[in-house]
């Protein structure tokens, strides 16, 4: 039977679509593989560009960085040159000055005593010729005194004989003339009185010769007056130099005596003061040895106002005869532990003071600031040696045990490492998640270093490579202080909630000390007992732990005082310091 045309027109039509669509498809699946030809070709050209691209980029990258890398030595060499060159013009200024006030200070000695010299032999020579004037005085008054006194007695012998004459005379004339005659009459001869004439002549004569003794006596005796008078302002004149010259010599004896006496007051006040400064030295250094058998008497033994604002920073010298201490106010100050007296103010940072480290050997003192920078101070003189610049507040520094490299925790995060020596960055430790928050530690042999964070976690690092060793979790809080044991086998760690006593080699935790908002944590030199200070605000509290055992020996509560801030301890392990925020610097320890 034959289809119907319009059948086979329709199948005709099925047909060709079948075939158009199978036509599509092919054509779409032959554009999709001639698109993902071309795609996988342009991916590989465009990996291939990108690897010329990149590797262009590396090497202008390192190029650049060999630049930087030369640059950066050229201008650490050109640094030094200029700091060793500053530091020898500095050293040959000092020595300069330091030779001619040493000159000065001799030419004024010799000055001195040259005057001294003259003075003495002026006023020895001036003693000497004012006795001998004396001495001549008085002798010349004395032989005129004997010569008036003799003439005086000659006069009154001759005067008594004539007169006994002229009574013998009168008596024998029976005249009444002695009312007239003068008491003293001058010697005179018989042969003057009555001469060769009769009786009224010799009367007459008589008379006239009573009356020239008389005239003559009356004009001895004024002289005689005139002489006593004359010898008496002479004596008063001499008694008076003598007087004068008496009293010269007992004030210069006075002055003289005054001025052995004030060099004997100030010699035996000076042999007091070394006294007492020896004494009290040896009575600070002779302290006992704090450990776990005498640490319940630990007490306050001193306590210096060292800032006006909160003191935020303590350290202690090797030598255990330096405090310093850092403030709010941006100083830091170093203090004599035996008299207690400032030694240096150290200025140069411009924010609060978070740290403070002394190296090993005791001549430089790190300060780490919240203004960027890290100084390094000679202890000696007080002057800055470097200031080494962080890019971010830094919040704990350390030195090594050989006092080569400076370790600093700061706000990025992160962990550097300098060299002392020339100021320069030898590595960054990375592995924290937020701010190392306070203090940064090396274990006693220099091989690892530890810090802690705001994250509740402790890291140690291997020091040689910068690798990080372990993570230490436990703490819920910030940790706040980290510290090693003198033998370098624990570590003890303080935070918001508790004290832990972990294991270095294993990071395992061995004790969990519990206590109110810990601060800060120190172990003694001998390793026998744990202190740690905190406490709320207005409660400032210090704890001594029996270590290994945790016991909990004695609590202090500091009376009179504002929040701990630091704590550090004597080398010694004689006694141990605190600052807090009342400004005060307090030395504890046990009073013998």
């Amino acid at each position: 039977m034959t289809e119907p045309p319009l059948f086979q027109q329709q199948r005709e039509i099925w047909r060709a679509f079948r075939q158009a669509v199978a036509e599509r498809r092919l054509t779409e699946r032959n554009a999709t593989q001639r698109w993902q030809t071309e795609q996988r070709e342009a991916d590989r050209t465009l990996e291939r560009v990108l690897n010329e691209a990149k590797k262009r980029r590396d090497q202008e990258e390192s190029k650049t960085t060999q630049k930087y890398q030369k640059a950066l030595q050229d201008a650490g060499n050109e640094q030094d040159r200029i700091q060793l060159q500053a530091k020898q013009a500095l050293q040959q200024i000092e020595d300069d000055i330091q030779t001619g006030y040493r000159s000065e200070l001799r030419q004024a000695n010799l000055a001195l005593e040259r005057a001294k010299k003259e003075a003495q032999e002026r006023r020895t020579r001036q003693e000497s010729e004012a006795q001998e004037r004396y001495d001549a005085e008085v002798k010349a008054a004395e032989e005129a005194w004997d010569k008036a006194r003799r003439l005086a007695e000659e006069k009154k012998g001759q005067a008594e004989k004539s007169w006994g004459q002229c009574q013998s005379r009168l008596g024998e004339a029976e005249l009444p003339l002695h009312q007239w005659i003068p008491a003293e009459i001058p010697s005179v001869s018989a042969d003057e009185v009555l001469g060769d004439a009769d009786p009224p002549q010799a009367l007459e004569q008589s008379l006239e010769t009573v009356e020239r003794a008389s005239i003559a006596v009356h004009n001895a005796v004024d002289d005689l007056l005139r002489w006593r008078e004359t010898r008496r302002r002479r004596r008063d004149w001499a008694i008076g130099l003598a007087i004068v010259t008496g009293f010269v010599v007992l004030i210069g004896m006075f002055i003289r005596n005054a001025q052995i006496q004030e060099m004997n007051r100030q010699a035996t006040a000076t042999a007091f003061y070394v006294a007492m400064a020896t004494s009290t030295a040896q009575a600070w250094f002779s302290l006992p040895i704090l450990d776990a058998s005498n640490a319940a008497q630990v007490e306050l033994i001193a306590a210096i106002y060292a800032h006006n604002n909160r003191a935020t920073a303590v350290a202690i010298s090797p030598d255990g005869r330096t405090v310093a201490s850092g403030s709010d106010d941006a100083t830091v100050k170093l203090w004599d532990v035996v008299s207690g007296r400032e030694l240096f103010t150290l200025q140069g940072h411009t924010s609060y003071i978070w740290g403070l480290a002394f190296s090993p050997d005791g001549t430089i003192l790190a300060s780490a600031s919240e203004d960027d920078t890290i100084r390094l101070w000679n202890v000696n003189n007080g002057s800055l040696i470097r200031t080494i610049e962080i890019g971010s507040d830094v919040a704990g520094i350390a030195f090594s045990p050989d006092g080569a490299t400076l370790a600093s925790g700061s706000g990025a995060n992160i962990v550097r490492l300098w060299r002392v020596s020339d100021g320069v960055h030898l590595r960054t430790l990375q592995g924290f998640a937020s701010w190392v928050i306070n203090e940064v530690a090396f274990s006693p042999d220099g091989r690892i270093l530890a810090a802690g964070s705001n994250d509740g976690t402790i890291r140690l690092w291997r020091v040689s490579d910068g690798s990080l060793l372990r993570t230490l979790e436990g703490h819920t809080g910030t940790v706040w202080s980290v510290t090693f044991s003198p033998d370098g086998q624990t570590l003890a760690s303080a935070s918001d909630d508790e004290v832990q006593i972990w294991q270095v080699a294993s990071g395992q935790g061995l004790r969990t000390l519990t206590s109110k908002r810990v601060g800060n944590v120190v172990f003694n030199p001998q390793g026998d007992i744990l202190i740690g200070t905190g406490g709320e605000w207005d409660e400032p509290t210090v704890w001594i732990w029996e270590i290994p055992k945790g016991n909990l020996l004695t609590t202090i509560r500091v009376e009179n005082a504002e929040a701990i801030r630091d704590l550090t301890f004597n080398p010694s392990g004689r006694f141990f310091a605190t600052v807090s925020h009342d400004g005060v610097l307090r030395l504890w320890g046990i009073k013998p």
